[in-house]
């Protein structure tokens, strides 16, 4: 009898492994790719924000992804082009505060960013 409490101890502890490493580090759906959805419709009437946005990039993002920054990652964002091909990855990357380093962007901030990225 002692014998299948324990082998009951030990099948209840292996299934609870099981199900903790399924439920950690299972494959969230994601491809690594950028949210399509993190840009959006360009609003009329936006010209401030827009400037705004602008302004986020200049004050937040050249100061490493540009020339005069060492174009951290290859990026110059002094380049209209490179921002707009890069506009997804760059809202993702601000969402995620993983970007910029060691500072937070204000949420009115990341809300013109979003807007002048997706008037580009």
């Amino acid at each position: 009898m002692k014998s299948f409490s324990v082998q009951l101890r030990f099948g209840m502890l292996a299934v609870s492994v099981l199900a903790l490493v399924a439920g950690c580090g299972g494959d969230d759906g994601s491809d690594g790719s950028p949210d399509p959805d993190v840009l959006v419709e360009c609003p009329p009437d936006s010209d401030a924000q827009q400037s705004r946005g602008a302004s986020v990039i200049a004050n937040q993002c050249v100061t490493c992804h540009s020339t005069a920054g060492g174009s951290q990652g290859g990026l110059d964002f002094n380049n209209a082009t490179t921002v707009k091909a890069n506009a997804e990855k760059m809202m993702s990357e601000v969402e995620s505060g993983a970007m910029p380093p060691g500072a937070t962007v204000e949420k009115s901030s990341v809300d013109d960013l979003r807007v002048y990225l997706s008037c580009l």
